[in-house]
C-alpha cells in the first residue's frame, strides 16, 4: 500500500510540475485597439490577429473609447497591447495605454507596445506631446520600398537576429515593406523634438515617390515600445482583389516579405513573453478573447476580412490640455 501510495504522490506531483509548466506557456495575450468606422461602429482588420495569431499569441479587441475603468481593469491581464492602422486621432484611451506602459515598466512590470502606421503615428504625436509632430503630404499611399537602415539598427533589439535569418538583407534590398500612409515625419523634423529624440531610436527612414524623406522604425531607449511606418502584417495576410481582378494594393507577397512579416509577429509576441499578467478569471479570460466575434468581408478589399463591433456612444479623441 505504501508503495502505491508514494507513486501515486509522486504521479500527482510530476501532474502539478506539468500542469504549472504548460500554464507559463499559454500563448500572450494581446490587446488590439479597435479603430472607428462609420457613426456607431469599429473594426480591427483580421490581417493583425492573424499577425498575432501567427506567432503565438492570442487576442482581446480593445474598444477605440474604452473607459479608463476598463482600461484599468483589463490591462493589468494583457501581455501587451497593440495600435494598429487606421484614420483615426489618438483616442483618449490610447493616451492611458501609452502612459500605462510607461508606468509599469518603470516599476519593473515588462508590458510591451507596438504601434502600425496609425500605431506608429500615435506613438510619434503622444511622444512629443504635440499633434503637429506628425506632417501631412507624403506621397507614400500604396506603395512597398526597401528601407535606409541607420547606424542605430545595428544594435537595435528589433532586429537582433534578423541578418542570420536573411530579414535584415531583405529589407535593405528589396521593395517588401509596405506603405499606405500620408501624414509621417521626417527625420529633420523628428530630430527638432527633444522628446522624441531622447526617447526613440530611429532605426530605419525610406523616402516617398518624389524623394521626401520620412522615418519608417523607431524602438523606445528605455521601454519596450516600438512602431513601425509600414504594414508587416499584410504580405502575409492581405489579398485584396479589386473588381477588375487586379491586386488591391501593391504588396508583396515573396518569400522574403513572408519571412519579414513573421520576423516582426515573432519578436514583438516574445516581448509579451516576458510579460508576467495573467487573467484573474479563466472564464473572464474566455469571453475576452476575439474568438467569440465572427469576421466580415464588408470592408473588403481594403481588407480581406475585418471584425466590426458596433457601439452607441460617441468618439472621443486625445487632445493637448
Amino acid at each position: 500500500m505504501r508503495w502505491w501510495s508514494l507513486c501515486l504522490c509522486a504521479l500527482s506531483a510530476v501532474s502539478v510540475v506539468a500542469r504549472s509548466t504548460a500554464l507559463t506557456h499559454f500563448g500572450p495575450i494581446i490587446g488590439i485597439v479597435a479603430q472607428p468606422v462609420a457613426k456607431h461602429g469599429e473594426y480591427i482588420s483580421a490581417s493583425y490577429v492573424k499577425w498575432i495569431e501567427m506567432a503565438g499569441g492570442r487576442v482581446v479587441p480593445l474598444p477605440f473609447n474604452a473607459s479608463i475603468e476598463h482600461l484599468e481593469e483589463i490591462l493589468p491581464q494583457l501581455n501587451g497591447v497593440l495600435f494598429p492602422g487606421g484614420e483615426a486621432d489618438p483616442s483618449v484611451g490610447a493616451r492611458f495605454i501609452y502612459d500605462y506602459v510607461v508606468r509599469a515598466n518603470d516599476a519593473g512590470d515588462f508590458f510591451p507596445l507596438w504601434g502600425t502606421c496609425l500605431g506608429f503615428e500615435w506613438l510619434v504625436q503622444i511622444t512629443a506631446q504635440n499633434m503637429s509632430a506628425l506632417q501631412p503630404n507624403f506621397d507614400s499611399e500604396n506603395i512597398s520600398l526597401p528601407l535606409q537602415l541607420t547606424e542605430a539598427a545595428a544594435t537595435s533589439r528589433i532586429l537582433a537576429g534578423a541578418s542570420g535569418s536573411g530579414v535584415l538583407s531583405a529589407l535593405e534590398s528589396l521593395p517588401i515593406t509596405m506603405n499606405s500612409h500620408h501624414l509621417g515625419v521626417e527625420p529633420e523634423h523628428f530630430a527638432s523634438f527633444e522628446r522624441l529624440t531622447s526617447f526613440f531610436r530611429v532605426l530605419a527612414t525610406n523616402v516617398d515617390r518624389v524623394g521626401r524623406p520620412f522615418v519608417s522604425m523607431i524602438e523606445a531607449v528605455k521601454y519596450p515600445i516600438y512602431g513601425v511606418q509600414f504594414h508587416p502584417e499584410k504580405n502575409v495576410f492581405e489579398h485584396g482583389i479589386d473588381e477588375d481582378g487586379t491586386p488591391w494594393e501593391v504588396v508583396d507577397h515573396s518569400y522574403e516579405s513572408i519571412l519579414m512579416g513573421q520576423h516582426f509577429a515573432n519578436f514583438f509576441v516574445n516581448e509579451a513573453r516576458r510579460s508576467q499578467h495573467r487573467f484573474k478569471d479563466s472564464r473572464k479570460q474566455t469571453a475576452a478573447l476575439i474568438y467569440n466575434y465572427q469576421t466580415s468581408t464588408a470592408l473588403g478589399p481594403e481588407m480581406v476580412e475585418a471584425y466590426i463591433f458596433k457601439h452607441d456612444h460617441g468618439i472621443h479623441y486625445w487632445r493637448l490640455p
